[in-house]
Order: structure tokens, then sequence, then C-alpha cells
């Protein structure tokens, strides 16, 4: 399951072990995850409970021409020890903890693409077929406000602006030029982060980001806005697993103009798909792909199901400036919707089920 969204614990707070087939003690809630959104507007007339044919192609890259100028970092966060599993019901767990003052790969810079992974100390990469799962991490700016939370979370932890968020899916978030999310000299991130070990053995783990980025005195480049929706806004982004077909939403007035030139979602096993509307008309449609590639199915370390496909990909929505994915407008109301159907895709058990979709703004 990936990424969910936010949370409000004690900084750098993780809770060892997790009952996967009960409601989890937490010392303050989230999730985030960000997490895409595609497909045309004509190619989301679907019935909303059609279930998606799951497929095993990779996802698309998105091409661009970044400048000349454009440099690469990875950071790498850790070491994070994550309990082994108890048993099938019960997954070895680090809980919404929080990492303060990360490092950060340039100062005053456009940042034009983020990925985030999950890797051993001799930087293997891990994931569901090694029985370990980057649950979900989000990142915040505290230099800059949060559009959906202005207040912050709970309308009473401020931490800044979400700006990048991942679960499992391991989603890349690019910008094309002239675009980028502007860091200053004054920044500061903070991240929280879940993992959990679905293996008999406690394991040591890394998170880390790759980042590609330009200098700010770049000619011509604009700064990008993020917007967060989310099915339980400014809260945990949890909400209770149910069973057969069954949907969560929420709606979000905008305060002010902006193109949106990127969007996509996430949802937890189960989920099906989310969709995002403008005043009652359709803008995007995320779609979910379980079991993608190899490294998305569980493999024989799992204590829990081995051979069982997990979310690898949610669909995204792209525009451009000439032609945004929506031109949104101070006062329009946009609805998010998350649509599960446990009968289609198993859940996790009692685990909570999130939608959220993160995306990224022209505010002029």
């Amino acid at each position: 399951m990936p990424v969910g969204i936010l949370a409000v614990a004690r900084a750098a707070s993780a809770f060892p072990g997790g009952d996967m087939g009960s409601n989890r003690q937490r010392a303050l809630a989230l999730f985030v995850v960000a997490i895409v959104v595609a497909a045309s507007v004509a190619g989301c007339t679907r019935p909303p409970w059609s279930r998606p044919t799951t497929t095993t192609a990779a996802p698309p890259t998105t091409s661009t021409n970044p400048p000349a100028q454009t440099r690469t970092a990875t950071e790498r966060y850790g070491p994070y020890l994550v309990p082994a599993a108890r048993s099938a019901s019960a997954m070895g767990m680090i809980h919404n903890a929080f990492a303060q003052n990360l490092t950060r790969p340039c100062t005053n810079c456009y940042i034009t693409r983020m990925r985030a992974n999950l890797i051993t100390a001799d930087g293997t990469t891990v994931n569901v077929d090694d029985g370990l799962w980057l649950h979900h991490m989000v990142m915040w700016d505290s230099a800059k406000r949060d559009m959906t939370c202005p207040n912050g979370l709970f309308n009473a932890v401020n931490m800044g602006q979400r700006f990048f968020s991942s679960g499992n899916e391991r989603h890349e978030v690019r910008f094309d030029a002239p675009y980028g999310y502007r860091l200053g000299a004054n920044d500061r991130w903070t991240m929280i982060y879940e993992l959990m070990n679905m293996t008999a053995q406690a394991r040591d783990v890394y998170v880390t980001v790759t980042f590609d980025y330009v200098p700010a005195t770049t000619p011509g480049y604009r700064d990008v806005t993020p917007i967060w929706l989310d099915v339980n806004q400014c809260g945990t982004s949890e909400k209770p697993a149910r069973t057969g077909q069954y949907s969560y939403d929420s709606t979000f007035t905008m305060p002010g103009n902006g193109n949106l030139l990127r969007l996509w979602g996430h949802v937890h096993d189960g989920g099906t798909h989310l969709t995002v509307t403008q005043n009652g008309q359709l803008v995007c449609d995320s779609v979910a792909t379980y079991g993608g590639s190899p490294e998305f199915v569980e493999g024989p370390a799992s204590v829990d199901m081995p051979g069982m496909p997990h979310i690898s990909y949610m669909t995204e929505c792209d525009g451009t400036p000439a032609r945004p994915v929506a031109a949104l407008r101070a006062g329009d109301v946009l609805k998010l919707t998350a649509y599960y159907d446990s009968d289609a895709h198993m859940q996790m058990g009692t685990e909570p089920v999130m939608g959220i979709a993160l995306g990224y703004l022209d505010a002029g």
C-alpha cells in the first residue's frame, strides 16, 4: 500500500510492530500519498464500478527536454530498522515516523523531477517481492504554506507545504520546461515515513529520493504550486476499510486561479480508481494497475500471501500551458472520489484505506 498522508506525531516517533487486522495505535495520524491521475476525459466514460484490467506493461514515461544545466542528485535518508513480521496479520511496521531537517539536493534552484525508492545499505532496491514496502512517505517545505490545509494538519500543526509524496508504487514526478518546484536558501524539509516488513527478519533500509534540478537563474523558469486533495482532508488521510463496492469522497473550493498541469491519485489495495471533478465535470481518472511487474508481486519470503499482486502504478493526467488538465478559478468546487472493490482486489485486512490526489498548478 502506499503513501498516504499526513499525520502528526512526535518527531521521529516510530512504533515497532503492527497488527494489520486491528486498528493501529498512533501518536497522531497521517498518510499521504500522493499520486497520479491520468487518462483523458474521453477515456473516462466507463461506469464508476467497472474493474480495470490488470496489465503487465511498464508504466509510460514522460518525455521532456531538460535544459543542458540539469543536474541529478539522490538523497538517502536512514537507516531505518523495520521490525520483523510476527504473523500474516501482524506485519512489522514503522508507523508514521518523522525525520526533520532533511538534506536537500540544492538551494536556489528549481526541482524538475522527484522519485522515491527503498534500498538496503549496499544500494539494492527492495520491494514487495523482497517482503519490504515503502508504505508511504510525504515531504513538507516549511517555508511555504499548503494550499488545501493552510492551517496545517488537524488545523493545528503547520509543517508547511506538502510538495512530494510516494506510496509503494513509487510514482515519478516530472515537470516539463519551463516549470519546476522552487527551492530557496532558507527552506527546511520534514518527512513522514511508514515502512512495512512482511518477512520473519528485521531489516535495515533507507528511503531515497532522486532529484533533477536546474539553477534558479535558468531563463524563463516558473514555480509550480502543489495541490493536495484527500478523502480525509487535513486529517489522517485514512478511512475505514469496508467490503464489496464502496467509495469515499470529499470536496475543496479553490481559493484562487491556476492552470492544473498534472495530477495523479493514490489508493490502497482494493482500490480500482480515483476521480477528480471540477464543478461536476470530470477532470481526471487515475486507474490502478496491480502486479504490473514482478517486484510488485509477493515473493516466497513473505509470511502473508506469496504470489499476491499489489498496486504497481496509478495513471496520471498531464497537461501543457496551452492545454492544461483544467483551468481552475476561484470558487470552483473540486470533488475527489476514491473507488474500492474488495471483490475485485483483496484489501489488506482491516488496514485503513485512502484516497489522495496530488497535482501541480501554474498559479501565475
